[in-house]
């Protein structure tokens, strides 16, 4: 029987979204009886890292082996069985991760207002805790400012591009949804990143996402090798079939 090797991310509390509470731990199998359809029953991953970010529901990010009356279209699949292999929290990743390719729209773009760039300079501070919230948002408000004026020199996709991509790695704050939203703002600003290069460079979307996930499989890489080399366990309890899907 075919198995597929994938990434799929959980929300912070190790469960699946769509299921009945259970907690996912490293090593167990889990197991979706009756009929599996793509989107709808069964469970899920993406055999790239860059495309499980895009269905993202927190920051809970497993390595996992799907088989078992296998679907795939485009950037997913669904199966009836699926392994978990590794489970690490990812948060500081995505932060970083949402910082970098707002940089990398930027310097694409070639844009020189201080604005853009103190947005994504404020957000670094923030995650080492040298920043706070309020300064976090005047930043990005400041960084908004700038759009129109963007706009009339560069064009409205590159404009745009680079102005979300820049808000998105400022969007996540302590308080407000702050596993969900890190990996969904992360997601943004590489799909901006992404539109930025194809309203400059032309062309050049594929090229880019391959950019992002090999970034992206680099950094988390590193971490399951640190995580292991420490002896941290990520593994969280739970049991063994879903009613429904994620």
């Amino acid at each position: 029987m075919k198995r597929v090797k994938a990434w799929h991310f959980l929300p912070d509390s190790g469960c699946l979204a769509n299921s009945d509470g259970c907690k996912v731990q490293v090593g167990e199998t889990y197991t979706v009886e009756g009929e599996i359809k793509l989107c709808s029953k069964g469970l899920h991953g993406s055999k790239r890292l860059i495309d499980a970010l895009k269905y993202a529901h927190g920051n809970m990010l497993e390595k996992v082996e799907i088989w078992g009356d296998l679907q795939m279209d485009g950037d997913k699949l669904v199966g009836q069985n699926r392994k978990c292999l590794a489970l690490i929290d990812v948060t500081k990743t995505l932060h970083e991760a949402a910082c970098y390719f707002a940089e990398r729209a930027l310097k694409i773009a070639k844009v020189t207002d201080k604005r853009y760039w103190n947005v994504i300079k404020v957000k670094r501070l923030w995650l080492k805790g040298k920043a706070s919230d309020k300064e976090l948002v005047t930043a990005r408000d400041d960084a908004s400012a700038v759009r129109n004026v963007d706009r009339t020199t560069r064009g409205a996709d590159g404009a745009v591009g680079v102005l979300r991509a820049a808000w998105d790695a400022a969007s996540a704050t302590r308080n407000v949804d702050r596993a969900v939203r890190t990996a969904r703002e992360a997601a943004s600003a590489a799909r901006d990143t992404a539109r930025v290069v194809r309203a400059v460079a032309g062309d050049a979307w594929e090229a880019e996402e391959k950019y992002q996930n090999s970034y992206l499989m680099k950094k988390i890489k590193t971490e399951l090798i640190e995580r292991k080399q420490g002896g941290r366990d990520e593994n969280i309890r739970g049991n063994q079939k879903y009613r429904n899907h994620s």
